[in-house]
């Protein structure tokens, strides 16, 4: 049960298998549709059917702990289906401003389908190619040229700030 639920998350939610170094997910997003809500709203329920059929006491007293623990978050995320948090997608603590580039950040990149991986990702979530083979390679789409500019303004930023912070740090 504990690792079907697990391979289910993995899938159902690829950035949680990227930050747990799972391969295999990374270049997918999760699907913030309202269908997939409900349609996970809906699957919650299996986890606690199962349960249902499982005599606790005749469980090891260290899987009794595992069970309890489990039903827990079982309980818990069917209890939270009423905060309807898909209506709500950006907030200060998280959404696609601070979760795409965490993501993008902790992704391997040590193979060639690695880099393809990212790109997927970032070609869904701008819906751009954003670069396209020609004869001459490798070319940034027009999209791409036009998010260059802004993000190139906001590396130079970051990288200033980190400079004023090493420098303030050895005059301190």
């Amino acid at each position: 049960l504990f690792q079907a639920y697990w391979a289910y998350n993995l899938d159902e939610y690829p950035e949680l298998a990227t930050y747990t170094g799972d391969p295999g997910r990374n270049h997918r997003w999760t699907d913030h549709s309202l269908e997939a809500y409900e349609r996970r709203n809906r699957e919650m329920e299996i986890p606690a059917r199962v349960l249902a059929t499982i005599d606790r006491a005749a469980l090891s007293a260290a899987d009794q702990v595992h069970y309890d623990l489990f039903r827990r978050n079982v309980e818990e995320s069917l209890e939270g289906r009423r905060f309807k948090g898909e209506y709500m997608p950006v907030t200060q603590m998280g959404g696609v401003q601070q979760n795409v580039a965490q993501t993008l950040m902790l992704m391997p990149y040590f193979q060639p389908s690695d880099f393809e991986s990212a790109l997927a990702r970032l070609r869904k979530t701008f819906n751009d190619p954003l670069f396209v083979r020609t004869a001459r390679g490798m070319e940034p789409t027009p999209y791409a040229e036009l998010l260059a500019p802004p993000i190139q303004r906001a590396c130079e930023l970051v990288a200033g700030s980190l400079n004023w912070r090493l420098r303030s740090e050895r005059l301190g």
